[in-house]
């Protein structure tokens, strides 16, 4: 997966694959706070089903512990403005260390200080690195396939659990050494078991657990902010998967762990921030932007003043107001797919994508001008 994000990020980083977050120059978003949410699974296989990594980690706090250990967990990091050497890793401030352990290896970090840039923009976005996960990624597979029309059978299910990782443990993001000297891009055999020893476990795509960064976001904001200071927070979303479960009454609640009825179900904490409920009803709100391709479909926005709750698992605090902006493209995944074959790729980028996205900012413009100027009414109720 890092190679792809390599070759995706290549034009505008070309020294992705080598620069650390720390020690390169911000040469873009200079005065602007970086975060990169990620999900840290309790296993995850590193190099093959020889060498499963298994996260350890102190929790001292009121869930239960065997629930936390079991848990899909959230870690942000943190790349504020200005000077270099200053990012930071965010968790649960009631966890200990993340520590990775392996039969007959020692115990190694997991989330390692100055990181390469490959390796963050990977782990943020590291959609198939469920496949690391053991039983999950299975479960997934399995489920796929029944949504496919395809039914295996219980042998065979037990069977695809017994293949895993199926060769694809490097879907998940590598968690490198800080002493490994890099570059990740490895090309050669050599250079690939190089990076697999320096590889002390894996990440997978922080939208599994909150898929704006929202939640990370906002307790950033409350870190920053001066008294009396308004905060403003802008949710972008294609549907509510990932907006709703901030609010009260769906999901999982804050400051508890459950299992998120996905792939087979696997236990997360909640990422609720705000104690209001969500608004709903997309339809109702009003029109930014018409997009007549490939369908026509109505994109809206809701804006409102919300306000904050504690959730020690993002480390927000509860009390404080946010004016907040939701812009939903409301545009079925079916129709804008976020993957399809090589050989239709510029065809939909022409077609489908290009269109889509002139749309969305020529209509979000205005939208967001007035809301940063406070000249954006309230959504009626």
């Amino acid at each position: 997966f890092t190679a792809y994000v390599e070759h995706m990020m290549l034009p505008t980083i070309d020294d992705i694959a080598s620069a650390r977050v720390d020690t390169r120059e911000k040469t873009g978003l200079s005065t602007v706070t970086l975060i990169a949410q990620t999900s840290v699974p309790p296993k995850a296989y590193l190099d093959s089903a020889k060498r499963l990594a298994t996260r350890e980690v102190a929790y001292d706090g009121a869930i239960d512990q065997e629930l936390v250990k079991q848990a899909l967990l959230p870690a942000a990091l943190v790349i504020p403005a200005g000077s270099n050497g200053s990012s930071i890793w965010r968790a649960n401030q009631k966890l200990g260390p993340f520590i990775s352990t392996v039969p007959g290896e020692a115990p190694r970090e997991i989330l390692h200080k100055n990181p390469f840039l490959i390796e963050i923009a990977a782990a943020s976005s590291a959609d198939g690195g469920f496949t690391v996960v053991p039983d999950w990624g299975a479960n997934k597979l399995v489920n796929d396939l029944a949504n496919a029309g395809v039914e295996l059978s219980d042998p065979e299910k037990l069977a695809l659990k017994e293949c895993a990782p199926w060769g694809l443990e490097s879907m998940g993001a590598p968690s490198i050494s800080s002493d490994f000297e890099g570059p990740v891009d490895a090309d050669t055999e050599a250079a690939a078991d190089e990076l697999d020893s320096a590889t002390t476990f894996r990440f997978i795509d922080g939208g599994y657990l909150d898929d704006q960064g929202a939640a990370a976001t906002l307790a950033e904001m409350q870190k920053d902010a001066a008294p009396g200071d308004g905060l403003k927070l802008l949710l972008v979303t294609q549907d509510n998967y990932s907006t709703a479960p901030l609010f009260a009454g769906v999901g999982i609640p804050a400051n508890t762990v459950d299992v998120r009825d996905e792939y087979g179900g696997y236990p997360v904490p909640g990422q609720q921030i705000f104690a209001e409920p969500y608004p709903g009803r997309e339809d109702t709100w009003s029109v930014y932007a018409n997009a007549t391709v490939p369908t026509a479909v109505a994109s809206t926005y809701w804006r409102g003043v919300l306000t904050t709750v504690d959730n020690e698992w993002y480390d927000t605090r509860a009390g404080s107001t946010v004016d907040v902006l939701i812009l939903s493209s409301n545009i079925p995944t079916a129709l804008a797919p976020s993957s399809a074959p090589a050989n239709l790729t510029a065809t939909l980028c022409e077609a489908v994508y290009g269109p889509l996205a002139a749309a969305q900012a020529e209509g979000a413009a205005p939208i967001i001008q007035d809301w940063l100027a406070g000249n954006l009414p309230e959504t009626s109720a």
